[in-house]
Formats: C-alpha cells, sequence, structure tokens
C-alpha cells in the first residue's frame, strides 16, 4: 500500500505492517484503552503549535495516514483530539462517576412497568399506553407506595417517581377527560 508522505515523497507499507500496527491498537482492549493509546500518543508527539508529529518507520505523515494505518474512524479520532485539546490525558469510561440507581429507584420502575401493563390500554396505532382518565400521577405514586410499603419495602420520593416516569415511561399517558361537545350537548336540550 502506497501512503503520500506529507513532503510529497511516497512511503510504501505493507499489509503485515497495518496488520501489525492495528494489532497493537485493538488486540485486547477495550475502547477506553484504544482510546488512551491515542491519547498517549498524541501526548508524546505534540508540538508547541499545537499540532502533532505523526511518523511510521521514522517517515512523518499527515494525520489521515496515521488514522488509516491505525484504521480508527475519522469522528472518533476527532473526539480524541478534542479531548486532548481540552487538556484530557486520562481516557475514563462514559459511566465513571455515576452512581448506581438505589434499590428503591429500581423497586418503583418495576412496579410502575408491572402497574402500567395491568390497568394501562395500549393504542393500537402507536407505542402510547393511556391509563384511565379517573387517576393522576399523585393516585399512581399514592397506590405504588401503598404496595411497596405493605410489602415491607422502601419507597422513594414522588419527584422521584416522576422523573422516572419522565425518563423511562414517556409513552403512558393520563388522557384528560372530554367534555361533552357543544353541539351534542345542545341536541340534548332540544
Amino acid at each position: 500500500m502506497k501512503i503520500n508522505v506529507a513532503i510529497k515523497k511516497q512511503l510504501v507499507v505493507s499489509k503485515r505492517f497495518i496488520e501489525e500496527c492495528r494489532i497493537k491498537l485493538y488486540t485486547g482492549k477495550s475502547e477506553t484503552q484504544q482510546n488512551q493509546f491515542v491519547l498517549d500518543y498524541m501526548n508524546a508527539h505534540a508540538k508547541c503549535d499545537r499540532s502533532f508529529l505523526y511518523a511510521v518507520s521514522g517517515q512523518e505523515i499527515c494525520e489521515k495516514c496515521w488514522r488509516l494505518i491505525y484504521g480508527i474512524r475519522r469522528n472518533r479520532f476527532a473526539s480524541i483530539k478534542k479531548k486532548f485539546m481540552g487538556g484530557v490525558l486520562f481516557n475514563e469510561h462514559g459511566l465513571t462517576g455515576k452512581a448506581k440507581p438505589h434499590d428503591s429507584t429500581l423497586r418503583l420502575q418495576s412496579w410502575m412497568r408491572s402497574f402500567f401493563q395491568k390497568v394501562g390500554d395500549r393504542m393500537p396505532m402507536s407505542e402510547a399506553v393511556h391509563l384511565p382518565s379517573c387517576l393522576t400521577k399523585v393516585d399512581v405514586y399514592e397506590l405504588a407506595r401503598e404496595d411497596l410499603m405493605q410489602g415491607g419495602l422502601e419507597c422513594c420520593s414522588a419527584s422521584q417517581m416522576y422523573e422516572i416516569w419522565s425518563r423511562e415511561f414517556r409513552h403512558v399517558k393520563i388522557p384528560k377527560v372530554q367534555q361533552e361537545c357543544y353541539y351534542f350537548a345542545s341536541m340534548n336540550t332540544m
């Protein structure tokens, strides 16, 4: 494979060399570790003018060639580069620092899912589920709290339930009670 070098020379790179580079980057490594490899390379090869020295076999090459040799997609590389330019030197998994939901939150979520399946009406032309219009969100919370308390389990706050509802159950609605149509109301009075 021929790759144009930044100084208009051609660098001939064998398929085997490319495979070795990709093995070095990918084999047995998680995505986080792969990203860290790129961050480490950038840190070791950063120039004073906030650019980087990309080199293979002692030959300076352009960024695109370096990415092609290592098989790194453009968007992924741009994301890693943006992090580096922002001062990130150590890549962390996306869930690092995020707390696991509390057991009471998971219990309430499970209760809500079960309740919506039992009581809700699935709409035939959409994903929406309608609860009886006589219920309110406060009523649903009170039912959940009573059920969980009877089982000797802790229940989280109403605001937490509203947050779960808006995040996980957006498709579940409580339709408003329809007022009689003016036309039919006037017909009944005649």
